[in-house]
Parts: structure tokens; C-alpha cells; sequence
């Protein structure tokens, strides 16, 4: 039986397929994970806190993190080839193979952190409530996401097919030079009315727009300069 877009998006192994070379994407010095690094440290204040990483993928966030003051950083990502990348360059870190849906924390963390990660949760409500659960009483949840409309939009000579799930979701399949990835596209307004409804107190919607200073990372966004690609969402417990 043919699986829907959205059963692709959500596989929890997508990332180990031998089709995906994530080598090019995923390590510390790619240029899409410093272009987002630039927004998300100035946002971040993690010095003596537990910081839990979502989605860790090889831990391209655990030096800024440990560089920052956090007095411990653990991570968790499904990927069985992300996981043994992490654990062999970072054998200090406590980096932990399960889904977010899967994980059984024994205590809680002052900071979550998820970078792109929420485009393979297919339960926004049930996954937002889990992340707040694994936060202190006056805990904060960065998440970021790529923004609606850029991800809808055909750029940079990828190949695309769109799915639409429902008015402020859509599942799109990208075809890169380093692999085939489904993502879960959701509305900023969809996070930040499934986070009030599980029990987030505040949410901010801080746009990722590309600048000068920003395409030096990823020089093909100079024509995307002041248009949203992503979203910094801050949630508070």
C-alpha cells in the first residue's frame, strides 16, 4: 500500500535512508545550521541551565550550547546514523536514540530546543504537550520552523509536489542534491494555538528573515532578503 505524504513526513527513520546524504545538511558547519544559529543564540539564555535538544540530529547545537553556559545538554533524535555521528563526535553528551512521543525523561530541563523538527511530528497538540511536560515550572521551548508560504513556494531548482492536510497544513516532498525529504508545513498560528491550548502561558513569533549579514551563510537567499523563511517560536511554561 502507498504511503500518503504525510506517513512519509512523520516516519521517525526517514533520516537513516541510504537515498539521504546528510552529511552535506546536518553537521555543525552547514551553512543552513549557521544561518539559523545566528537567530536562535541571541535568543537563548541557557547558562546554568538543563538544555534539552529535540531532534539533536549529529549535534551541530551542543558547542553554541556548552559555549553559552549550559550546564548540561542532552539530546534525543531518532536517526540511528544521526545518533552514532553524535555520539562519536560529542562522547561527552548524553545523546539518547527516540522520538520525542517515545522519550521518558527522568527529570526536567530548564530549556527545549527543536530546530526544523516539528515538520516530522505529525501530532502538533500531542507533541507540544509533551515538550511542556518535560519542562521546570518556569521553563521555555525554542522551536524553530521554515515559515508557510516560503516552504509552499517552488526555489533554488529544487524539485517539489505539495499535499495539503488542511487550511493551515500542507506536506511538502523536496528534492535536493543531497536527498528527498518530506516536511510537515504548518502556519505559525497553528503552533501558537495548539501550545495555548495544552497550557504554554505566552507565545512569540519572531520571523527568520534573511539580511546582509545572514547571506554570507547561504548566499542563494540574497534575492530573499526581508522575506520570511522561517519562524522562531519562544513558548513559555
Amino acid at each position: 500500500m502507498n504511503k500518503s505524504f504525510l506517513d512519509l513526513a512523520s516516519d521517525p527513520h526517514q533520516y537513516d535512508s541510504v537515498d539521504i546524504d546528510w552529511n552535506k545538511e546536518g553537521n555543525t558547519d552547514s551553512p543552513t545550521r549557521m544561518f539559523y544559529r545566528y537567530y536562535l543564540l541571541p535568543e537563548l539564555d541557557v547558562k546554568g541551565k538543563n538544555v534539552l535538544d529535540i531532534g539533536c540530529g549529529f549535534g551541530w547545537l551542543f558547542p553554541s550550547l556548552v559555549e553559552k553556559g549550559a550546564k548540561e545538554v542532552v539530546g534525543i533524535e531518532p536517526s540511528q546514523k544521526s545518533v552514532a555521528f553524535a555520539r562519536e563526535r560529542y562522547p561527552s553528551h548524553n545523546i539518547i536514540q527516540s522520538t520525542l512521543e517515545g522519550y521518558r525523561a527522568e527529570r526536567k530541563f530548564d530549556v527545549c530546543v527543536a530546530v526544523l523538527v516539528f515538520e516530522h511530528l505529525r501530532d502538533l497538540k500531542a507533541s507540544l504537550k509533551q515538550t511542556r511536560d518535560l519542562l521546570v515550572g518556569d521553563g521555555k521551548f525554542f522551536l524553530i520552523t521554515i515559515d508557510y508560504d516560503y516552504a509552499m513556494t517552488s526555489r533554488f531548482n529544487y524539485k517539489m509536489d505539495v499535499e495539503k492536510v488542511d487550511p493551515v497544513t500542507s506536506v511538502t516532498k523536496t528534492t535536493r542534491d543531497w536527498g528527498m525529504v518530506y516536511d510537515i508545513c504548518r502556519m505559525p498560528s497553528a503552533f501558537i494555538e495548539a501550545g495555548m491550548e495544552v497550557g504554554f502561558k505566552e507565545a512569540k513569533d519572531i520571523p527568520i528573515s534573511p539580511n546582509m549579514d545572514t547571506i554570507q551563510f547561504v548566499p542563494r537567499y540574497r534575492d530573499l532578503i526581508g522575506k520570511n523563511v522561517a519562524h522562531l517560536l519562544v513558548f513559555s511554561k
